[in-house]
């Protein structure tokens, strides 16, 4: 944008930016009346400096042009404040047009009972758990689930190999972060006819080369249609849904997905992957992630509100930060049904093996409620519904 700045003595402060690639896009805020200088006389270097400062605005100055009578005194907050009006005054003159756009456009209404079932509502629904063990694993395989899967890391822990993973029916966890040295060890375990719940875009590129079923995980955020058909069309088998999306937002989704949908229904989401060890902050570090006691340990992280986070660091020196209440969603299961979604996981990462079972079988108790007519039983005490019915704003 072109910046204008008036500064004249006994009138209102003014700037006006001007998009440089259509001059017709322009728009001008006014704010506090210039004064002659107390102290300080305020120079054009000045006002540059501080009208060019376009914040988080999707701006960037171009140019200037100051008017600036002699002798001009004013705060530099007044003066961003005067900036951040024009910027949020211009952003609105671009939009106009698609705000207008928006008001007149017709959208179709779509009728459950008359409008093309997609394929995956037809499916049964199944109950999936993340587990860190095999003995997870098997619990939550007597109480009904029927898909499971580990990370990659907690396949070689216990000893399998991908190909032990295939035939044991347990679906790899790949990364959320995944750079060129990563791929030494995550691509070993994408292989033709396999299925990978995949992190990030590089892990699907990998997928769909090699001819294996890849499922979103929630780290890529799906939130519309197009977004999904997009990573349909690049190998995408399976979406699991952000826990930041809405009930809303997943029945509006669920007749158009091109593939399965899942949600966690209950577990500890997790809002944060650090590339480095938050552990560090203890001031323990042995630069050993192998040998590390602190690293074997169920640690915590208190926030500024008080909340208590658990915090997991891998062999890696990679940490994730998890919330501090579980979410249980077991309550909307009729609902989420209804919508499409067929995967209900148990994330039991932070679970013991006892407890994994009971959470699938609060689960598997929601789906048969469901499926009867009946009503799932009350959220768990302690556990909230997440972003279900209040979105991030």
């Amino acid at each position: 944008v072109d910046v204008s700045a008036v500064a004249r003595l006994g009138e209102p402060f003014t700037v006006t930016l001007t998009c440089c690639d259509n001059p017709m896009l322009t728009a001008t805020a006014t704010g506090f009346i210039v004064e002659a200088a107390k102290t300080r006389a305020v120079e054009a270097a000045d006002l540059v400096e501080h009208v060019g400062r376009m914040g988080s605005s999707p701006f960037e100055a171009a140019s200037f042009d100051v008017a600036l009578d002699e002798g001009c005194g004013m705060g530099f907050s007044a003066v961003h404040k005067v900036r951040a009006a024009a910027c949020k005054a211009l952003e609105e003159a671009i939009l106009a047009p698609y705000e207008e756009r928006a008001k007149n456009l017709e959208l179709p209404v779509l009728d459950k009972c008359t409008r093309p079932m997609p394929e995956h509502y037809r499916d049964e629904p199944q109950i999936c758990a993340t587990v860190t063990s095999l003995e997870a694993a098997e619990a939550a395989r007597a109480e009904g689930a029927t898909r499971i899967y580990m990370t990659t890391d907690a396949l070689e822990a216990v000893g399998l190999s991908p190909a032990d993973a295939f035939e044991q029916g347990i679906v790899p966890v790949l990364d959320e972060v995944c750079r060129a040295v990563d791929h030494e060890r995550v691509d070993p375990w994408i292989n033709a006819g396999a299925t990978v719940a995949v992190g990030n875009i590089s892990e699907l590129a990998v997928a769909a080369h090699a001819g294996a079923t890849a499922e979103i995980r929630s780290c890529l955020p799906v939130h519309n249609t197009p977004c999904m058909e997009a990573l349909a069309e690049r190998g995408a088998g399976a979406f699991w849904l952000s826990p930041e999306i809405t009930l809303d937002e997943i029945i509006s989704l669920g007749a158009a997905a091109p593939a399965a949908l899942g949600i966690t229904v209950f577990g500890r989401p997790r809002v944060m992957t650090s590339e480095h060890c938050i552990l560090q902050v203890a001031n323990g570090c042995i630069h050993d992630c192998a040998n590390c006691r602190l690293r074997a340990r169920k640690l915590s992280l208190k926030n500024i509100d008080g909340k208590v986070m658990p915090v997991r660091t891998d062999i890696h020196g990679r940490s994730r930060l998890y919330d501090a209440y579980p979410i249980d969603l077991t309550p909307q299961v009729p609902q989420l049904l209804d919508a499409g979604v067929r995967r209900l996981m148990v994330d039991g990462t932070l679970l013991e093996t006892d407890e994994v079972g009971r959470a699938v079988a609060r689960v598997r108790r929601a789906v048969e409620a469901a499926q009867t007519g009946r009503k799932p039983a009350t959220r768990l005490r302690g556990a909230t519904s997440g972003c279900m019915f209040v979105g991030i704003s």
